[in-house]
């Protein structure tokens, strides 16, 4: 799904297929990807588990937004690469 040009996953249709890619990361190098992705201010990661293409399960995290009130339009409109800029 994406809103306002940001991609983000629904979890409102839990019956959905979402195709993933899956990472194995070190805990600095996901402590620079939270950074990026405003965790937990803007994207939240959450577990998730994970089919792969040989029918193995792995468990995984996956950023998400969670839409609300909180989701104000005037931080969508504003130069959200500045941040990523800084990393």
């Amino acid at each position: 799904m994406v809103w306002h040009n940001f991609p983000m996953v629904d979890f409102s249709h839990p019956d959905k297929i979402l195709h993933v890619e899956v990472y194995e990361v070190s805990k600095e190098t996901l402590s620079i990807v939270d950074r990026l992705e405003w965790h937990p201010n803007w994207y939240r990661r959450s577990p998730i588990e994970v089919t792969m293409e040989d029918g193995s399960k792995v468990q995984c995290e996956i950023y998400h937004m969670e839409l609300n009130e909180d989701n104000d339009e005037s931080f969508i409109l504003n130069d959200w690469t500045y941040e990523w800029r800084r990393l």
